[in-house]
């Protein structure tokens, strides 16, 4: 096999640039292995033959502490899986543009199994919380980024004309988590802690 100045030959030899001086220095001072993550600490064009052997150990020591702690976090991140693809799953659902009606609402609530709510329920929740005016259902001035009214029509049966209904009350997406922490679901996980 033949050894070129920027990598393996087409028959798969070992490299020989810049990396192979710096991890055998790193090596022969050391004893062991030089871990991967040390080379990169080392600038290129540094020669490693002048740096006194402490120095190389640290280097050496540091890049293993560095895989080691990589190594920790891929592992912290594999094991809390399960919860971390739950909290995405949910910064996904209330991130989504629009808003729900209650009865959407109570269904995407209810899947929390510390919450156990229907329509009617939330709707007597909403009102008992004083988050609408009584008898309107109009959206108080503190709950307007969480409830929304939607006007609603519908065709006369006899004339045939359109006709203004009652609005509809919609829950927001920021209503469903204000909601969710109402009614006792865990508090939401940062969106760092989700990723």
């Amino acid at each position: 096999m033949r050894n070129t100045e920027h990598g393996p030959d087409e028959s798969g030899g070992r490299v020989s640039g810049p990396f192979q001086e710096p991890r055998a220095a790193v090596e022969e001072a050391t004893g062991r292995a030089a871990a991967p993550a040390a080379l990169a600490l080392v600038p290129s064009g540094v020669d490693l033959d002048s740096m006194p052997s402490e120095a190389l150990e640290s280097i050496g020591r540091l890049g293993e502490a560095i895989s080691a702690a990589a190594r920790q976090a891929l592992e912290a991140r594999a094991a809390a899986g399960e919860p971390a693809s739950a909290a995405r799953a949910w910064n996904v659902l209330v991130s989504a543009d629009g808003d729900y009606s209650v009865r959407e609402a109570a269904h995407i609530l209810n899947r929390d199994p510390g919450i156990s709510t229907g329509q009617r329920r939330l709707f007597s929740f909403i009102r008992a919380e004083g988050m609408v005016s009584s008898g309107t259902d109009v959206p108080k001035a503190g709950h307007e980024r969480h409830l929304r009214l939607r006007p609603v029509s519908y065709s006369h049966p006899r004339t045939g004309r359109r006709v203004s209904a009652r609005p509809q009350l919609r829950v927001t997406a920021e209503g469903l988590r204000y909601l969710h922490q109402r009614l006792g679901g865990p508090a939401r996980p940062a969106a760092d802690e989700a990723a």
